[in-house]
């Protein structure tokens, strides 16, 4: 009988050797047991990434027990250890361990973990451990037996080894032991399989002193310890502010050049990879790995977690996720427990991003994200500062909130978009760039930027996107230390335009501005720009912004030559610009309040550094100058990409429907005169003037933006009410709808029951009512008469219960879904409702209506600005599927809403798929 057939019939008992398996290890076998493995043999983990365990089972061969573990490699040289754990054992000259292997790849190495208590390993803090290596196997698919030694002689020679690794003359080898055996190798591309026999290991001689027991990956690697402390995220003795992104397998010089400091590795296992970013100074954030709960009982897990210091050793901080709802949290509590429980020794922060209830989440969780649940770009960015201002403000807690930065499209609008063979949206650099901003006005300790797939060596629009990325972690690099030392105390407005020079104007712009500032309404996006005042020891950090309604639909303007703020200040204080690549002193204008700041070329953001210390001023310059030449290039760089991408954009448009703009043509011409009077200024080393030049070339650049854009919204209620509308990428595609809708016929309504005549659509089904925070909000809809049109509409209503204050924003209170409509792939259909506002609940929001699609979602919604009397709200949207084809209505807090006449008109056909 061969070899293969006794193995295959030894798969079919399994239980004649289970009892070897659990067997304790002793010198000799018992009397009457089968040969076999007296101790259970362990994969170590994690695994390299292309490293994976296939299978483990056990088996019998010629009445001798294995155990057999199978491995699929999808690389060459992909590290493994497979480790017995074994007693504390003196090292002496007659001490050896041996074992007996069957394996289909050679090369594999029997060793002996030593431990080293009275030395320190510098790289971890923890005792020395290293392996003493025996016997390598050189046969393939025949047993044979490894030995090793763990004598005097075999310890010296691995103590020189060791004097060489760690560049210390002296290694001290008092009380060393060892603890356990283990099979090293290097295993290829393909499948391998390692049968583990029979074992020895002896003689014993407990030692008098064990250290604790330290896997061996952590004392081969230099691990970058992060910790807290007063608030501050510390790595070594530095303050830092984080700035991540997921990995993608991006080469590390890209990753450095990006400027980001953490790297979320998606795979545990991924020991390589982890190593290969530590060795070169970044964080490694990892999801740790998930206990089984009782799913109607998180308080006790069903199985708990092997110590994760030992097993995983290399990630600096766990990340739990992202987007975490509201009714997630009691999951990732008891999740966050078992992880710290199991973490004890290294105790690494814990991370993740909530969609609400951050205050709650803040238990457990060391830095909060402040999820806002949409891609940034969607949502006014005033608006979602003032909103994660509330939320950090709103727990004593939050002492460590983060956010997103969204760098591409959301996934569902993107692949709705592909769906429909349109042109993809892109997000543009100073839309990543105000992101930022209003993170950082908000109080943000942390950024992350968000994409999902790698930006390295691909098109010139991530091109575009990696640059922007770039410019923003410079800014972050340059007033660092400010930021990580001061807490935003609050915001201030600024005026636009020069400002008065006699001292009663300069007296009165200080009284109305430090008065408004105390006034400011955080529950509404600002109608003017302001600045966050960032306070630190002895020096303040002033960010002031441009906010409008617009720029995350197209970037606007978002510029003045010339505008004014009055910021309190010691008398000795003075004030500084900060610019990328210079820093330029303002005049001191002392006036009643303060200090009064005149801001010269507010371009998007305008930072102001305020201190009596000159030292800080130095340092700042020092940190400025080291970025200034990047700086330039990457203006020069995010201006060129910027306008040859828009100028194809407009020649597309051009030559359809929308025919040319020639204002447009002209302000090309001169964006394209601005670049070049740029690059000549980088030739010549001048940072300051080519930064100028190439913002300026970016200006006008928005400016053609905003022309085309503008002509494509002036007939709709608003820039959501196509897909095509809401980024300037995609405004040939609205031209192309355009021309289809006028080139077809109008159906009839196919949404019969708009009226709401029947005071039963509701009762019988044919219209939906969904409630999505019962907990918080009380919500009806029904049918109700109103009075001045002898007819019926639909009511929503949405009301806070009592003693009930947290809402999540992002979800509506009461939602009504519509009867279907078939459509078909391509079809375009014309949505049209009469709406009208009610009095008898306050409204939380301006717009607490919304409408939207069952395609596109909730993300897309029409929020029109309501009245208390009719108003008619028009969209369009296009089938990307085959299929049933429903409207819904929803309110957005608490809020009384009247709907009538809703109609679906199919204004074009469908088209050939893409």
């Amino acid at each position: 009988m061969s070899a293969n057939v006794r193995r295959l019939l030894v798969c079919l008992i399994p239980a004649i050797t289970a009892f070897c398996l659990n067997a304790e290890l002793v010198s000799a076998q018992p009397a009457g047991a089968p040969p076999g493995p007296t101790v259970r043999w362990r994969v170590a983990r994690p695994l390299p990434a292309a490293l994976s365990v296939q299978d483990e089972t056990t088996g019998m061969e010629q009445g001798t027990a294995f155990t057999r573990f199978q491995f699929s490699s999808a690389a060459d040289f992909q590290k493994l250890q497979i480790v017995s754990d074994q007693p504390a054992a003196m090292v002496m000259d007659e001490f050896t361990a041996t074992v007996e292997i069957n394996s289909s790849h050679p090369g594999i190495r029997l060793a002996l973990r030593l431990v080293l208590p009275e030395q320190i390993d510098p790289r971890t803090g923890q005792p020395l451990v290293v392996w003493v290596m025996g016997e390598e196997s050189s046969s393939v698919s025949q047993w044979q037996t490894l030995s090793v030694v763990g004598s005097r002689t075999a310890l010296q020679a691995r103590v020189r080894q060791l004097r060489t690794e760690l560049s210390q003359p002296q290694i001290d080898t008092s009380n060393a032991y060892f603890d356990a055996c283990g099979l090293l190798a290097e295993l290829h591309h393909g499948t391998t399989f390692v049968d583990i026999g029979p074992t020895t290991y002896g003689p014993v001689v407990t030692p008098k002193q064990v250290a604790v027991p330290v896997a061996a990956a952590v004392s081969e690697v230099e691990r970058i310890p992060l910790t807290i402390e007063r608030d501050q995220v510390m790595v070594g003795s530095s303050a830092v502010f984080l700035r991540i992104t997921p990995d993608h397998c991006e080469s590390i010089e890209f990753l450095q050049r990006l400027g980001v400091n953490g790297v979320w590795v998606p795979d545990l296992q991924a020991e390589d990879r982890m190593r290969s970013l530590i060795d070169h100074g970044l964080l490694v954030l990892a999801t740790p790995p998930h206990p089984e709960f009782d799913p109607a009982d998180f308080s006790k897990p069903l199985q708990g977690l092997t110590p994760l210091d030992q097993a995983f050793p290399l990630p600096a901080v766990w990340l739990f996720g992202t987007g975490i709802a509201a009714d997630q949290l009691p999951h990732l509590l008891a999740w966050a427990r078992e992880v710290r429980s199991a973490d004890r020794t290294f105790r690494r922060p814990l991370m993740g991003d909530v969609v609400a209830a951050e205050g709650v989440a803040s238990r457990q969780i060391d830095f909060v994200g402040i999820s806002q649940h949409s891609a940034g770009w969607l949502k006014p960015f005033g608006l979602a500062r003032n909103r994660s201002y509330l939320r950090q403000n709103a727990s004593a807690k939050l002492t460590l909130p983060w956010e997103w930065i969204q760098t591409e499209p959301a996934t569902g609008p993107a692949e709705y978009r592909k769906r429909c063979g349109l042109r993809p949206a892109v997000v543009e650099p100073e839309q990543i760039l105000m992101q930022l901003v209003a993170s950082l006005s908000a109080g943000s300790r942390g950024v992350g930027f968000w994409k999902t797939r790698t930006l390295e060596a691909r098109s010139v629009a991530d091109q575009e996107t990696a640059k922007a990325i770039e410019l923003a972690n410079l800014y972050l690099q340059i007033i660092e230390p400010l930021v990580v030392a001061s807490r935003v105390d609050g915001h201030l407005p600024v005026k636009t335009g020069a400002a008065p020079d006699d001292s009663r104007n300069r007296s009165l712009i200080s009284s109305v501005s430090l008065a408004s500032s105390l006034a400011t309404d955080y529950s509404v996006q600002p109608s003017e720009p302001d600045a966050a005042v960032m306070t630190g020891a002895g020096s303040s950090l002033i960010l002031a912004a441009f906010w409008d309604n617009a720029s995350h639909f197209v970037p606007q303007s978002m510029f003045a030559q010339d505008a004014h703020l009055t910021v309190t200040a010691t008398e000795t204080a003075t004030a500084w610009q900060i610019f990328p690549t210079g820093l330029r002193g303002l005049r001191r204008r002392p006036v009643a309040g303060g200090l009064r700041l005149d801001i010269q070329e507010f371009d998007q953001l305008a930072l102001m550094l305020v201190t009596s210390d000159i030292e800080v001023r130095h340092r700042m310059d020092a940190r400025i100058q080291t970025h200034a030449r990047r700086a330039a290039e990457l203006f020069i760089d995010l201006a060129e990409l910027k306008l040859n991408r828009v100028s194809a954009t407009c020649q597309e448009i051009d030559s359809g429907l929308a025919g040319p703009d020639t204002t447009a043509a002209m302000a090309l011409k001169t964006a394209r005169q601005n670049l070049e009077t740029a690059r000549q200024a980088m030739a010549r080393g001048d940072f300051t003037a080519t930064e100028r030049w190439a913002r300026a070339c970016m200006r006008d650049t928005r400016g053609v933006q905003n022309r085309y854009w503008q002509r494509a919204v002036q007939s709709l209620p608003t820039a959501m009410a196509t897909p095509h509308t809401h980024c300037f990428a995609t405004l040939p595609d609205y031209w192309e709808m355009v021309e289809r809708i006028q080139s077809g016929a109008a159906s009839d309504n196919l949404m019969t029951s708009g009226s709401f005549d029947s005071l039963r659509l509701l009762s019988e089904g044919a219209w939906k009512k969904v409630s999505t925070q019962e907990d918080t909000f009380s919500a009806t809809a029904d049918i109700v008469s109103d009075a001045r049109s002898a007819s019926h509409v639909l009511r929503l209503r949405a009301w806070r219960r009592e003693n009930e204050s947290a809402t999540d924003i992002n979800r509506p209170t009461v939602m009504v879904q519509s009867p279907e409509v078939m459509a078909e792939a391509g079809e375009i259909f014309e949505i049209q409702a009469r709406v009208k506002r009610g009095q008898s609940i306050p409204s939380d929001q301006e717009t607490p209506l919304m409408i939207f699609d069952s395609d596109l979602g909730p993300e897309f919604a029409v929020s029109p600005r309501l009245e208390f009397g009719w108003q008619t709200v028009r969209l369009y949207r296009q089938a990307s599927v085959n299929g049933p084809f429903r409207v819904w209505l929803a309110l957005n807090g608490a809020a009384e809403v009247f709907v009538d006449d809703l109609s679906v008109v199919r204004r074009a056909a469908g088209a050939a798929s893409p």
